[in-house]
């Protein structure tokens, strides 16, 4: 799996995050939200966005009687949250096989920086998309890109989306890989 980075003159496209839908601007091209926990978006923030809408399982305490838990909801989301107050990486390694034969390769896993050994320890031998939150403050450029690239690829995990700027209304992030979750 060899995955080429865009250069830095062109941009990549921007998903927008929040757990207030209606903080993100309706004409937002990408759009991830959520599908479960506190912050599970109701149909009709959906249906503000007719960009490419990313869906979000973070809720690790099934609501619905042990049918999900602990595996979050892949049938529904094609990212599964791994931070404090979500999902282990440990989960992520039962998630992950579970989404790609629902839905072959789109298993996503996001997580931050700091997490990101425990991670690909816990997930080694699976395939799946990475979506790291780096909050660097700035769109990332291939030198930043690269060398997480070259981390990743022996553990076959590619680098769908960099979320580089968390903010008030809504966070930011890269879409790095162009062909990430476009049949999802």
């Amino acid at each position: 799996m060899t995955q080429s980075v865009q250069a830095a003159t062109t941009g990549y496209p921007a998903m927008r995050d929040s757990i207030y839908p209606d903080n993100i601007p309706a004409d937002t091209v990408k759009v991830a939200g959520y599908v479960d926990g506190d912050y599970a978006w109701p149909d009709h923030a959906w249906q503000r966005f007719t960009g490419q809408k990313v869906r979000i399982t973070v809720e690790p305490w099934s609501p619905n009687g042990g049918r999900d838990w602990p595996n979050g909801r892949w049938r529904d989301a094609a990212v599964m949250d791994v931070e404090k107050g979500a999902f282990t990486p440990l989960a992520a390694s039962r998630f992950i096989p579970r989404r790609n034969a629902f839905r072959p390769g789109t298993a996503t896993i996001y997580t931050g920086e700091a997490g990101l050994g425990q991670l690909l320890s816990a997930c080694r031998g699976h395939h799946y998309w990475l979506w790291l939150a780096w909050w660097i403050d700035r769109e990332p450029t291939p030198a930043d890109v690269n060398p997480i690239v070259t981390r990743l690829r022996p553990y076959g995990v590619q680098l769908a989306a960099w979320q580089w700027r968390s903010g008030q209304a809504y966070d930011v992030s890269a879409v790095l890989a162009s062909h990430w979750l476009t049949a999802s």
